[in-house]
């Protein structure tokens, strides 16, 4: 399934609800005043000053004087479904991602390209579940992962980090499920904590990206004080480009007529995407988005085949400057393998 979906959707992770949990996001979100869209010469300045600050996002790693640490609020749940059918062969397939009140403290660290997320503490609830048939060759199979409780991770911006969970996992593959409760080690990919964790490098593409978008994007500027925060309000074709076009995170058939017809069908709330800095230096304080997007059903016929997409994107992910105080378990020879 995982290999067979790779082509047609990887899925990034996204957000909701509960009540507490809700209170600490408040206090990690950026506000600002966002009443007044920038001018086209305000988002060219912008765009200059975010390409400069690749490098300052994280300081100068030369020198000691330099943020590592991010705290992370993150609370997403992404379902995505595909159908292919030619007549002579069918396949579905689908998956579905939860992050359930992730919080973590995330240090960051450079590895001479950039500053990547490297070891992570905290807790949450996650899951991921994937499932795909093939009526020709009557496969059919189902896996899925959930954990809960308290986390330490190191690597974790690699495809095998390592994580110390204490608290409960459960696995399934196909009719097999292992359910325990204890404190255990587990080597995942990078899929284990179902968020992508940005990196100096992809957050000053992603936002250059869309900051020279042509159409469907607007964006607010506050730097009335020392700290420079900025709005990006994106519409629903501009959803379903970044998304589809530029992350990849969903592959579908048909070009700008499938994406005409999935902007028609889709019930789209928001595509908003905010990032603080510190002015004079450059140095990153915040990021975050907020999505809200459901297209319930996208049927496109290409080459004799007909293909049926639908997905629903729900994020709420907040990061905010902190002093990186990533916890490592005392007693981690106590940690069994699994």
């Amino acid at each position: 399934m995982k290999k067979t979906l790779a082509v047609l959707l990887t899925v990034g992770l996204m957000s909701a609800v509960a009540t507490a949990f809700v209170g600490c996001q408040d206090n990690m979100r950026i506000s600002g005043d966002f009443s007044t869209a920038a001018t086209d010469e305000e988002v060219h300045a912008l765009i200059e000053i975010v390409t400069e600050n690749e490098e300052k996002w994280f300081g100068d790693p030369i020198t000691d004087d330099f943020i590592r640490g991010m705290k992370l609020s993150a609370k997403s749940e992404t379902e995505t479904s595909v159908s292919i059918s030619d007549g002579a062969s069918y396949f579905q397939g689908s998956e579905s991602y939860s992050s359930k009140e992730l919080e973590l403290d995330i240090e960051y660290a450079y590895n001479g390209l950039g500053f990547f997320a490297n070891w992570a503490s905290g807790k949450g609830k996650t899951s991921v579940e994937d499932s795909s048939s093939n009526e020709e060759e009557q496969v059919a199979s189902q896996s899925k992962t959930a954990l809960e409780g308290n986390i330490y991770a190191e690597n974790v911006s690699s495809y095998i980090p390592t994580v110390y969970l204490d608290g409960k996992m459960e696995s399934v593959s196909g009719d097999q499920t292992l359910e325990e409760t204890g404190k255990y080690v587990i080597r995942g990919n990078a899929e284990i904590f179902f968020i992508e964790f940005f990196n100096s490098v992809s957050l000053t593409r992603s936002l250059s990206y869309l900051l020279n978008c042509d159409e469907g994007v607007t964006v607010y500027i506050d730097d009335a004080g020392d700290e420079t925060k900025v709005k990006i309000s994106c519409d629903a074709g501009a959803f379903y480009e970044y998304y589809v076009y530029y992350k990849n995170f969903i592959s579908i058939a048909g070009g700008e007529d499938s994406k005409d017809a999935a902007v028609e069908k889709m019930d789209f709330q928001m595509f908003d995407v905010y990032i603080s800095f510190v002015t004079e230096t450059g140095l990153l304080t915040g990021y975050g988005t907020m999505t809200e997007a459901e297209l319930s059903e996208l049927t496109i016929e290409e080459n004799s085949a007909i293909y049926q997409y639908a997905f629903k994107f729900s994020e709420n992910i907040w990061y905010k400057k902190s002093d990186g105080a990533v916890a490592a378990p005392a007693d981690r020879d106590a940690y069994q393998w699994l």
